[in-house]
């Protein structure tokens, strides 16, 4: 029965990641036009620079 757990967990485990790791990168990817939404293009607003900024740092 242990056997089988191990084996489930390294079916599941790749997948796992995998996902994880994708839906990140669709978000990032996508975060300046949901940014551009929120402040409706108000490039100047403190919030925003300190947002952009953070992205920026960890591209």
């Amino acid at each position: 029965m242990g056997n089988l757990t191990v084996i489930g967990y390294f079916i599941y485990l790749p997948i796992a990641i995998a996902l994880t790791y994708y839906v990140a990168y669709v978000l990032f990817k996508n975060s300046i036009v949901y940014m551009n939404d929120i402040f409706a293009g108000d490039r100047k607003s403190p919030m925003r620079q300190t947002i952009f900024s953070g992205l920026v740092s960890t591209s």
